[in-house]
């Protein structure tokens, strides 16, 4: 029996290997110490050092899924739970995080027209960042916030300065 090559299965392959050859980090970095990128990098110099509570983040993960898991009648393997855990949790590159952000804005920056190109896609009436200054103060009292995202670009995480 002869294997059928469709076209679009062999664009899709040679789109994955291109992708796959693509250093998004280098570009993003390229990008961010580039001239047009100066002042995006600048202005997410703010980010935060590091980002703190990583391994009690973890911690509670691994407790609370062993939890849910028991509770199910399920006998997890604590080792394997971790494993899984350790290759999700947060690993913070601040370098990485600044020249994505960069990046990222500046690619907005040219192809959507932005009322404030720091802050991209920001509502007119400034409704978005009512609650910013509100959000600090909780932030500096040791308080958390749950961020509810109302889209799906998952982008908020790399652009929004607290």
């Amino acid at each position: 029996m002869k294997k059928k090559f469709s076209v679009s299965k062999i664009f899709t392959r040679i789109i994955a290997w291109i992708v796959n050859k693509i250093n998004f980090v280098a570009l993003a970095e390229k990008i961010a110490l580039s001239t047009a990128g100066r002042d995006l990098a600048e202005h997410f110099s703010k980010l935060p050092q590091s980002w703190t509570g990583a391994e009690k983040i973890s911690s509670l993960a691994l407790e609370l899924t062993l939890a849910q898991l028991k509770s199910k009648g399920e006998t997890p393997d604590r080792n394997e739970i971790a494993g899984l855990i350790e290759e999700i949790e947060i690993k913070y590159d601040r370098q990485i995080h600044v020249n994505a952000a960069t990046s990222h804005s500046l690619l907005f920056n040219q192809v959507f027209e932005q009322q404030n190109k720091k802050l991209p896609f920001t509502s007119l009436d400034g409704r978005d960042l009512a609650h910013l200054d509100k959000l600090k103060e909780y932030k500096k009292k040791g308080l958390g916030v749950v961020y509810l995202i109302n889209h799906s670009s998952h982008l908020d995480e790399f652009l929004l300065i607290i």
